[in-house]
């Protein structure tokens, strides 16, 4: 009998911890995006998971997203369009720009807008080529500045990745060279269009320690290393 109820309990258990995995990872896209008061200054962060805080096993305060909302309180309301799985190709089912809520939020105005996309672009399925990327984060930002023309724009590079666990490869099909091209892009991108551009491989961040579960998502500490990064760039 006991043994029975001890595998009862078990599956109870793993039930309960697998709905939770499912709805974490599809709540962004169940959720819907707030109400935004035009009238007020507000700013957007658009990201992916990472900006989401898919695996970083933290309380919500300390993901990065909100150590903004948090830092910049007296100079806007920060909203987030943070989509797991997304990407800024259009050649892909899970570009942002395809979003359901992507409409209702780039039809607000916004003081200053925050992109962090690039990691899901490095897939070796997603990504199509230098020209190909640059086309695509163009067409974004002509959306976003239909109704925010004056918004300042911040470029964030994605995150360094790691092969964990003795792996040969990186997870999910991501390509480390792909990711430094991308890095690169954005920079010279920013540069050329007088945009801000907060760099994500700076070789004085030690990223590792901080993408301990699967050598992409970062982790409370993580979160909080990039919140400093984009602050430090951002924050006059």
């Amino acid at each position: 009998m006991i043994p029975i109820l001890i595998g009862v309990v078990i599956a109870v258990v793993l039930g309960w911890i697998s709905y939770k995995v499912i709805i974490y990872y599809y709540m962004d896209y169940v959720h819907p995006f707030p109400s935004v008061d035009d009238t007020q200054s507000n700013a957007l962060l658009i990201s992916d998971s990472i900006g989401f805080g898919m695996l970083a096993m933290c309380r919500k305060k300390h993901l990065y997203r909100n150590i903004l909302k948090e830092a910049y309180k007296d100079s806007f309301i920060l909203y987030g369009l943070t989509v797991n799985g997304a990407t800024l190709s259009r050649n892909n089912p899970r570009s942002i720009m395809d979003y359901v809520n992507w409409e209702k939020a780039v039809k607000h105005k916004y003081q200053m807008v925050f992109i962090q996309l690039g990691t899901n672009d490095s897939k070796n399925d997603v990504w199509h080529g230098e020209d190909q990327f640059i086309s695509d984060l163009e067409e974004l930002l002509n959306q976003v500045r239909r109704t925010s023309p004056q918004c300042k724009i911040v470029l964030i590079g994605p995150p360094p990745i790691y092969k964990v666990h003795n792996q040969d490869v990186y997870n999910y099909d991501m390509n480390r060279e792909h990711l430094i091209t991308i890095e690169n892009l954005l920079q010279t991108y920013a540069q050329n269009h007088e945009l801000q551009f907060v760099p994500m491989m700076d070789q004085t961040l030690n990223f590792k320690p901080c993408l301990k579960i699967d050598g992409v998502h970062p982790n409370k500490k993580g979160h909080r290393l990039i919140a400093n990064q984009i602050i430090k760039y951002t924050k006059q």
